[in-house]
């Protein structure tokens, strides 16, 4: 089950986060989005391993990081399927 969710979560994070910021956003704020969003993905990455670690020495196993993990994903992608357009700017 862990293996289906990360690799459907995981999986895709490469050719979609550019694509859906640029077309959310546009290509004129492209760099500094895609930027921003890169700098709040580094978190996880250097947290996550030593949480797993501290789980894993607190109950003798990773039950609890794959727990973890799984709910991240899977609200991740609630909320990806909750996102819309955002509305066109108005000139003014």
């Amino acid at each position: 089950m862990a293996v289906v969710v990360f690799a459907s979560g995981f999986g895709g994070l490469g050719a979609l986060m550019p694509l859906t910021i640029a077309e959310a956003f546009g290509v004129r704020h492209f760099g500094g989005i895609m930027g921003l969003a890169s700098l709040v993905g580094v978190v996880p990455v250097v947290v996550g391993p030593v949480m797993a670690g501290m789980a894993f020495d607190a109950n003798g196993s990773y039950d609890l990081a794959f727990g973890i993990t799984i709910v991240l994903f899977v609200a991740g992608a609630a909320l990806m399927a909750m996102a819309r357009r955002p509305a066109p700017l108005v000139a003014g």
